[in-house]
């Protein structure tokens, strides 16, 4: 398993880092605390909680860069690609393979129906965390610009949020779980269930992107591997080897 799937996996269980410490108060110690609290009810291997917790450490310790020239070049260009997307209806928002089970699915579609893409900062952004797979091809593909942009500039910010978007942005392949996870048959058997599930997902949303807007999603990769690759281990490397690399020297 890869370790960019290892922290996928935790994100309905741990909250982004800047919202944790905004709603709960904390001092950055007890954020680590509690998050370490959350790590301790996990099948993850000493070795790889100790790779989790670092990478968290890591992040509490960082701060937004300021909005550059650069930055703003990469939000028009996201913006002018996507421009032939039509703004999804309030019903369309949501997939419609999707089980109402939770309220958030629920504000996230009054949210997403209320604010076109531009609009949208990186608080609503991170709000989504989590819930990605819950919108139809149409509404990820109209606001995958202001996604691509808010996770370059804010990435410490919504980290979890931006770690979710390189996972849907990488085509699904199996991959068996590590040596150390064998035991816990439910989770691989789980994995093997949901392949079908996000390969589907993955086609409908990419297969008819045009090359332009397929090269936009490659430039989000390359840049957000230049300036934040190391906070995700090989998870975006294998997005562009999988898919998106076919549109680089387009």
């Amino acid at each position: 398993m890869r370790h960019l799937k290892i922290i996928i996996g935790w994100q309905p269980k741990i909250k982004t880092l800047s919202n944790m410490d905004k709603n709960k108060k904390l001092d950055a110690e007890k954020v680590m605390r509690e998050l370490m609290e959350r790590l301790s009810e996990t099948p993850l291997s000493e070795e790889q909680q100790k790779m989790f917790s670092e990478i968290i450490e890591s992040n509490l310790n960082k701060t937004e860069p300021a909005v550059s020239h650069q930055l703003v070049i990469y939000r028009e260009h996201f913006f002018d690609s996507f421009s032939s997307r039509p703004r999804p209806l309030h019903g369309q928002i949501i997939s419609p393979d999707v089980t109402r089970s939770t309220h958030e699915v629920d504000n996230i579609e009054e949210l997403l129906s209320a604010i076109p893409s531009f609009q949208l900062t990186a608080s609503y952004v991170g709000s989504i965390e989590s819930y990605l797979w819950a919108l139809s091809s149409q509404a990820f593909l109209y606001f995958l610009p202001a996604f691509m942009y808010h996770s370059l500039a804010s990435c410490y910010s919504i980290y979890l949020f931006v770690a979710e978007l390189v996972e849907d942005l990488t085509l699904p392949l199996y991959e068996p779980v590590v040596e150390s996870l064998h035991k816990y048959a439910r989770i691989e058997l789980m994995r093997k269930q949901q392949l079908d599930w996000r390969l589907t997902m993955f086609h409908d949303r990419f297969d008819n992107v045009t090359d332009e807007e397929g090269k936009a999603i490659y430039l989000f990769l390359a840049a957000l591997r230049e300036t934040h690759g190391e906070d995700f281990f090989e998870g975006i490397e294998v997005a562009i080897d999988r898919y998106w690399g076919r549109f680089e020297s387009l």
